[in-house]
C-alpha cells in the first residue's frame, strides 16, 4: 500500500521559504494561535492584509440534471435527461453515515474540531505553494468545498460570457500564496454561516467522481445501482478514493482499479484508526474490492426516448421568459437548472403515432427526398398530443441519411424549417370568414374558370392584382359553398373571396394562432386563399383544435408542470380564448365533415365518432396535407418534398408502399384518427340555427330563388340510372373517381351531398362507384 505523505520536517522546510512569514503570520493572527516561529511584526502586519480581503461565501445551488416527464398508464415516466453536469442532489440525512465517515477519514479526519483550517496542514500545503509545487493534501473539507463553489460559480458564466467564466476558473484553481489566502478566509466565513453537517453534505454533493459524474447520489446510482442512502463501508471507501484523482481512480475503467484500490485501502485503515471500523474489518475489507453495477445515464434528446419531443421542450424554456431573461440565461438554467418537466405527452399515443409514421412514411425512399410529419393537439386546452416525423433527431455534424436536426412540426424559431405551403387547408380559415360575415352554406358562386378581379383588402387600400386559379379536376360552373368546400374547388373559393375582405380572412387565420413558420407576416393576397403561406403542422393542428372547440383557440403548449426542487414554478400559459362565434364553428365543422365524402374520402377514419377535415395540396403536388379533428384530438399532417422550390419532386408521380405519395398524409391521419377514436371517443358538435346555414346573402350571383330539394340514395345504381332520376329531381350528376367499396365494380359507393342532405335545385352531385377492391 502507497503510503500518504506526512507532515514530518514541514516546519524547518518552511522557515527557509521566502515570503513564509507573511502568510503565515495572517494565519496565526486570523486563528487566533500562538505564533510558530513567527514574530510578532509579521503577523501584525499580515493583519492588514487579511482584513481586505472579501470574507463572505454562500454554498450555491449546484447544476443539476433536467429531467423531462411524460406520461404512461397514468404515472409520470421519465423519457430524457439533460445536464451540463450529471449531478443528483441528496439530503444530507439521505446520505449513510458510512459515506460521511470515508469522507473525513480520507480527506480532513479533525473536520469536527476545526474552525474550517486545520493549521498544520495549511502550513505544509502553503509551504508546497511557495515552492511552486501542488498544494493538494493540505486543504480540510471545507476549504474544498470553498474552491469547488468558486470553479461552479465561474461554470455558470460560459454560455452568458465566456471570457468572465475563463477568468474565475482561474482565479479559483491558479496556485499562489494569494489564491491560499483567500481560501482560507472564505473557509472560515463558510464555518460561521453553516453548521458542520451543512458543509459535509454541500462537499459530497459538490465532489467529482469522474466520468462527469458530480454529488455522491449520482455516483452511487452510476456505479453501484443504489442510493447513497444505501453504500456500504467498502463502496463508500471506494467511491470516496476516486476524489482524489477523478481521471485516474474512477471505477470504470479497467486500468484503474488497483489504483482506486490502493487508495480505497488507506481510507479503511483511516477509518480505523479513527474508530469508524475496526482493524480487523478493515483488513477483511480491502482484499475485496465491491463489485460494480453500472448504471450508464443517457445525456441529451438524441439519447432521450421521444427525442423530438424533449427537442421541442427545450425549444420551449428557451424561448419563455419563465425560464430567465435572455436565450443564454435560459439556455444555461435548462442544462444546469435541474428541472422536472412534466409534459403534456401519452407515451402510448406518442408511440402508436411514430409507428404508424414508420409505417406510412418511411425515412428513405430511393429517389426521394420524403418528409412527413404529424402533430396532434386537444381541442379546448393546447395540450399537444404527439409529434412525430418520419426521419430522426440527428444533430451531430456527420448526421446519418434519414435523419436531420430539424423538427418539421414546428417553427424556425422552435428547432424546426421555415414551413411548408399548406394549400387547401388554408381554405377552412376563408370558410369561417364567410360564415362570419353571415353569408351561408346554401350561397349559389359563380365557379367559371376566369380572372378574379373583384378583391378587396382594407388594411391595404388600392387595387389588388387580378388572379386566374385553375381546378385539378373538372368542377361546375356553379356551385353551392358546400359542395366548394367538399371538392375543394379552387374557383369556388376565389368566387368567395372576392365577396370577403381578404384581411378578414388574414385575421380569421391569425384568431387560430395561424403563423407563417419563417416568422414573416402572414400574406393576404388573393392566392393566399389556396394556402401559399408556408405553415408549421404544429400550427395547423392547434387551429383545427380551435375550431373543434367551437372557436376556442388555445396555444400550443407542450408542459403540463415544471417543479425545482419540489418547488412548482411558472409554466408557459395555453392563453385560451373565444376567436369567434361558437354557432360559426358548429356550421364550418358540418361542411368540413362532408370532405370524407370528397377529397378527403381516404382519409375516412374508422368507427362512428364525428370528425371532420380539410385536404390540401401545394403547387404541382410538391406538398401535401390533411388537418382533421374529432372533439377529442385534432391532427394536422404533412407530407412533402425536404427539398424545396422547383426541385421539389411531384408526389402524384412516386410511389410509398405501393400507393401515391400525396395520399400518405391521408392514410396517417385515417389511421391516427381511427386509434384515436377508439381510445378517446368524441362527442358529437351542436347542429347550428339556420342564420348561417340555409340563407342566402346579398352579394350571390344574381337569380331566381332557387327551391330545395332533397339527394336520393343512389347507392348500388351505375352512373346511368342514377343520371335520368338526378335530372328529374333537379339536380346534375358529376362523376367522382372510383372507389374502395363493398359493391361490385360501377355500382355507386356513396355521393357528395350525401343522400338525404337538402340542397338547392341545380347542386351538382357527384356519384362516387366502386372499383370492384374491397374497402380495408
Amino acid at each position: 500500500m502507497e503510503e500518504e505523505p506526512r507532515i514530518g520536517g514541514v516546519f524547518g522546510a518552511i522557515a527557509g521559504l521566502l515570503g513564509m512569514s507573511v502568510i503565515a503570520g495572517a494565519l496565526v493572527a486570523a486563528l487566533g494561535m500562538p505564533a510558530i516561529a513567527v514574530s510578532t511584526g509579521a503577523a501584525s502586519s499580515a493583519a492588514g492584509y487579511w482584513d481586505v480581503l472579501p470574507d463572505y461565501i454562500t454554498i450555491g445551488e449546484q447544476s443539476n440534471r433536467t429531467r423531462i416527464f411524460a406520461t404512461q398508464n397514468g404515472e409520470p415516466v421519465q423519457i430524457a435527461t439533460i445536464f451540463e453536469q450529471n449531478r443528483e442532489e441528496v439530503a444530507y440525512e439521505g446520505i449513510s453515515e458510512n459515506v460521511l465517515n470515508a469522507a473525513i477519514a480520507a480527506e480532513d479526519p479533525n473536520f469536527w474540531e476545526h474552525n474550517g483550517v486545520y493549521l498544520p496542514s495549511l502550513l505544509r500545503a502553503t509551504a508546497e505553494v511557495l515552492a511552486d509545487r501542488d498544494d493538494a493534501g493540505g486543504s480540510t473539507i471545507t476549504m474544498q468545498l470553498v474552491r469547488n463553489e468558486l470553479v461552479a460559480e465561474s461554470q455558470r458564466y460560459l454560455q452568458s460570457d465566456p471570457e468572465l467564466a475563463e477568468r474565475l476558473f482561474t482565479e479559483a484553481t491558479e496556485t499562489t500564496p494569494a489564491r491560499k489566502l483567500q481560501e482560507v478566509r472564505y473557509a472560515i466565513a463558510l464555518e460561521k454561516e453553516y453548521s458542520k453537517e451543512q458543509i459535509l453534505g454541500a462537499y459530497l454533493n459538490i465532489a467529482t467522481f469522474g466520468n462527469n459524474l458530480y454529488g455522491i447520489q449520482t455516483a452511487a446510482h452510476y456505479y453501484f445501482g443504489v442510493d447513497a442512502s444505501e453504500l456500504d463501508v467498502n463502496q463508500s471507501a471506494a467511491l470516496l478514493a476516486i476524489v482524489q484523482s477523478p481521471n485516474a481512480l474512477r471505477l470504470d475503467v479497467e486500468e484503474n482499479l488497483q489504483r482506486n484500490d490502493v487508495r480505497r485501502g488507506y481510507i479503511l485503515d483511516n477509518m480505523a484508526d479513527e474508530g469508524m471500523i475496526t482493524a480487523e474489518e478493515a483488513a477483511a475489507l480491502k482484499p475485496e474490492r465491491p463489485a460494480l453495477n453500472i448504471q450508464q445515464v443517457q445525456n441529451g434528446c438524441m439519447a432521450s426516448r421521444l427525442p423530438w419531443i424533449c427537442d421541442y421542450v427545450r425549444n420551449t424554456v428557451e424561448q419563455d421568459e419563465a425560464f430567465g431573461e435572455n436565450a443564454a440565461e435560459r439556455r444555461a438554467e435548462f442544462r444546469h437548472g435541474g428541472y422536472d418537466i412534466y409534459t403534456t405527452i401519452d407515451v402510448d399515443v406518442q408511440e402508436r403515432a411514430q409507428q404508424i409514421m414508420q409505417d406510412r412514411a418511411p425515412a428513405t425512399a430511393e429517389g426521394y427526398d420524403l418528409g412527413a410529419a404529424s402533430s396532434g393537439v386537444e381541442p379546448g386546452t393546447g395540450r399537444i398530443q404527439y409529434m412525430v416525423q418520419n426521419r430522426a433527431l440527428d444533430a451531430s455534424e456527420n448526421a446519418a441519411p434519414g435523419t436531420t436536426a430539424l423538427n418539421y412540426n414546428a417553427d424556425r424559431w422552435m428547432g424546426g424549417s421555415s414551413g411548408f405551403q399548406s394549400g387547401s387547408t388554408y381554405k377552412a380559415f376563408v370558410l369561417l370568414e364567410w360564415l362570419q360575415e353571415g353569408h351561408s352554406l346554401d350561397d349559389n358562386l359563380d365557379s367559371r374558370r376566369r380572372a378574379f378581379t373583384d378583391f378587396h383588402a382594407s388594411c391595404q387600400p388600392g387595387s389588388m392584382e387580378p388572379w386566374d386559379p385553375k381546378n385539378f379536376t373538372t368542377q361546375p360552373d356553379r356551385m353551392n359553398v358546400r359542395y366548394a368546400t367538399t371538392n375543394s374547388s379552387n374557383t369556388g373559393y376565389a368566387a368567395m373571396a372576392e365577396q370577403l375582405d381578404l384581411c378578414g380572412i388574414r385575421d380569421m387565420a391569425q384568431s387560430l394562432g395561424v403563423h407563417r413558420a419563417d416568422g414573416r407576416d402572414l400574406e393576404f393576397y388573393a392566392p393566399t386563399i389556396l394556402g401559399t403561406n408556408e405553415i408549421a403542422p404544429l400550427t395547423l393542428a392547434a387551429a383545427f383544435a380551435g375550431i373543434a372547440a367551437e372557436g376556442r383557440y388555445c396555444d400550443p403548449i407542450i408542459i403540463d408542470r415544471v417543479e425545482r426542487d419540489g418547488e412548482e414554478i411558472e409554466r408557459p400559459d395555453a392563453n385560451c380564448r373565444q376567436a369567434f362565434d361558437p354557432q360559426v364553428a358548429d356550421v364550418a365543422i358540418g361542411a368540413l365533415q362532408d370532405v370524407y365524402n370528397g377529397t378527403g374520402r381516404q382519409a375516412r377514419p374508422s368507427g362512428g365518432t364525428p370528425v371532420f377535415a380539410k385536404t390540401g395540396t401545394a403547387d404541382d403536388y410538391r406538398q401535401s396535407w390533411i388537418a382533421a379533428a374529432s372533439s377529442k384530438m385534432a391532427t394536422a399532417s404533412w407530407v412533402g418534398n425536404v427539398t424545396g422550390g422547383e426541385n421539389g419532386q411531384n408526389l402524384s408521380r412516386a410511389s410509398i408502399n405501393g400507393s401515391s405519395a400525396r395520399l400518405v398524409s391521408h392514410y396517417f391521419s385515417r389511421d391516427m384518427l381511427s386509434y384515436s377514436n377508439e381510445r378517446f371517443g368524441g362527442d358529437a358538435w351542436p347542429a347550428a340555427g339556420p342564420r348561417v346555414v340555409q340563407s342566402a346573402q346579398p352579394g350571390a350571383p344574381a337569380g331566381p330563388e332557387l327551391q330545395q330539394g332533397v339527394v336520393p340514395d343512389l347507392a348500388g345504381l351505375t352512373a346511368d340510372e342514377a343520371g335520368p332520376l338526378l335530372d328529374s329531381l333537379g339536380f346534375s350528376m358529376v362523376v367522382g373517381e372510383p372507389v374502395n367499396s363493398g359493391y361490385s365494380a360501377g355500382r355507386i359507393s356513396f355521393t357528395n351531398p350525401a343522400a338525404g342532405s337538402s340542397a338547392p335545385e341545380g347542386t351538382p352531385v357527384t356519384v362516387y362507384a366502386s372499383n370492384g377492391v374491397p374497402r380495408s
